[in-house]
């Protein structure tokens, strides 16, 4: 359906998620994107490996003269310079179990990671990745020790470095995390 203001053909048959799709009647009913089918139509044949692109930035726009051929490169390019690269994370992303009040909660709770893992539905590797700032970064959160315990002093911090013991037993004798241990004798903490 073409709108005359922008000069794009929308896309009226079948969709999957956002991407307009076209079932061929052959016996096998091969499913392609619409736009990729108009440019063959009206263009011609599309090399191997390569992107049909659109300059109007429409998915749904099917008109061959908005359609250009590029590498997988060149559309991520494309996309990114014109500011469509998708940003969510945290919160905004439409996968995430937990906001950020949780991870504020999180990151101010004394407990072992496995228990407020379970007591949050995710994995013990999403609640170190939180307190160790590799996922949901925050300005500012840098995690020096576990809230509830005293900071360890130098000769604890040696103490841990040259111990040999699995991380599990060190953090249970001076009371900490396991991922405090790790980060300690991994060097990115108590330099």
């Amino acid at each position: 359906m073409p709108i005359p203001w922008s000069g794009c053909w929308i896309w009226t048959g079948g969709f999957h998620g956002t991407r307009p799709i076209i079932t061929d009647d052959a016996p096998k009913q091969k499913t392609r994107t619409a736009h990729r089918v108009s440019y063959e139509l009206f263009k011609g044949e599309i090399p191997r490996g390569m992107c049909v692109c659109h300059t109007c930035d429409v998915p749904a726009c099917v008109n061959p003269n908005h359609l250009w051929l590029g590498t997988q490169q060149e559309n991520t390019a494309d996309r990114s310079n014109k500011g469509r690269t998708a940003r969510n994370f945290g919160e905004k992303c439409g996968h995430a179990k937990l906001t950020w009040s949780d991870i504020a909660e999180i990151r101010n709770d004394a407990r072992p990671a496995i228990e407020i893992a379970r007591s949050y539905g995710v994995s013990q590797a999403t609640i170190s990745n939180i307190l160790n700032g590799k996922r949901w970064p925050s300005a500012g959160y840098v995690r020096t020790h576990k809230p509830g315990n005293e900071k360890l002093t130098e000769g604890q911090v040696t103490a841990i470095r040259a111990d040999h013991r699995v991380g599990r037993v060190i953090a249970n004798e001076f009371g900490v995390s396991q991922g405090l241990v790790s980060l300690i004798k991994r060097g990115k903490l108590h330099k």
